[in-house]
């Protein structure tokens, strides 16, 4: 006599077959956008014709833009994911005249700094970065201006190397404050070098992900022109960029950093110099009340809101942007005496 399989053994069955099935097709997108991005990356990361220079420091070589006057107040500007110089040289044509020298890193990996060897993006080490472009430029006084996930390395660098930075000032600034540590399956995902490049791939380093991304975080779709999305879509041809993205994903992104001075609310309560806080009132990745609580926790913080703006301040209301910064940056030029 042939026995029945019972009904909850065959319906067991189906859901692994099903679910390896899943898993069989995922890892097939993902290898279709790994060979994109290989096709795609053609480009060394120095090439004559590509504006910016270039200063050499102890951590490697870093790529900078810079406006405004040379004797001016030193500024420098720090993008956020997927963001080079070239995203934040509008605001310093803007923004910038003689009293003000402006500059704006490649914060590595995204544009085209040298990436460093032991692929080591968190905030610590992107703080000593930062620290070290500052001195290899002579940079006294320097004020940081972070957006987004620039903010955690911006506020680290101002409260780790306070002897070489001012003060700084964050745009819609994602610093995390009182996240706990990332999921332990994100992190066993990302700890596979072939998978981490695919998703990144997929991702991060995806020109359609990023012009997607903009559309989500920018309040009018009319504002991400091809123009905006080039500028963040260019290092995305960089050689080797898609497995970067994929280290700074691990090291940066989903990395623990409860350990940083700038994860912990105690730092701030500390930090006792003039702090500008720019965010718009409709931010969906950074929400007003982040804003609202970091402003209450730093002594000497203001804080403006942008009214109809998402989390690209910079990018959707780049006057009202200016007019929040220049009279703060001013301040700290004339302030030589206490920062």
């Amino acid at each position: 006599m042939v026995r029945r399989r019972s009904w909850p053994r065959r319906l067991a069955r189906i859901a692994v077959r099903t679910a390896l099935g899943l898993v069989l097709a995922l890892l097939l997108v993902l290898a279709g956008f790994r060979v994109r991005s290989a096709f795609r990356e053609t480009e060394p990361r120095r090439v004559p014709e590509r504006t910016g220079a270039f200063v050499r420091t102890p951590l490697g070589e870093l790529r900078y833009q810079q406006r405004g006057g040379a004797d001016g107040q030193p500024v420098v500007f720090i993008g956020g994911t997927m963001a080079p110089s070239d995203t934040l040289v509008p605001l310093m044509d803007a923004l910038c005249d003689e009293r003000l020298r402006c500059l704006a890193l490649d914060l590595p990996p995204f544009g085209y700094s040298e990436r460093p060897a032991d692929g080591d993006y968190g905030r610590e080490r992107q703080a000593d970065r930062i620290a070290a472009f500052v001195r290899a430029l002579g940079l006294r006084g320097a004020v940081l201006v972070g957006h987004s996930f620039g903010g955690g390395p911006t506020v680290e660098t101002a409260m780790r190397h306070p002897d070489d930075v001012r003060t700084f000032a964050l745009l819609a600034g994602a610093l995390g404050l009182g996240s706990g540590p990332p999921p332990r399956a994100i992190r066993a995902v990302l700890a596979v070098p072939p998978l981490r490049t695919a998703l990144a791939s997929a991702t991060l380093s995806n020109p359609w992900a990023i012009r997607k991304s903009l559309r989500t975080f920018i309040e009018d779709d009319a504002t991400v022109t091809d123009a905006v999305v080039g500028r963040f879509t260019a290092p995305t041809r960089s050689l080797g960029m898609a497995a970067a993205a994929g280290r700074w994903a691990q090291t940066a992104l989903f990395a623990d950093e409860r350990s940083s001075l700038s994860a912990q609310p105690s730092s701030y309560a500390r930090y006792d110099r003039p702090v500008l806080l720019v965010w718009g009132d409709k931010d969906v990745a950074t929400p007003l009340p982040q804003a609202r609580e970091l402003a209450r926790l730093l002594p000497r913080a203001t804080l403006t809101v942008i009214p109809g703006v998402n989390h690209f301040p910079h990018v959707e209301a780049q006057p009202s942007v200016v007019a929040a910064l220049r009279p703060f940056l001013l301040a700290r030029r004339a302030d030589t005496a206490s920062p």
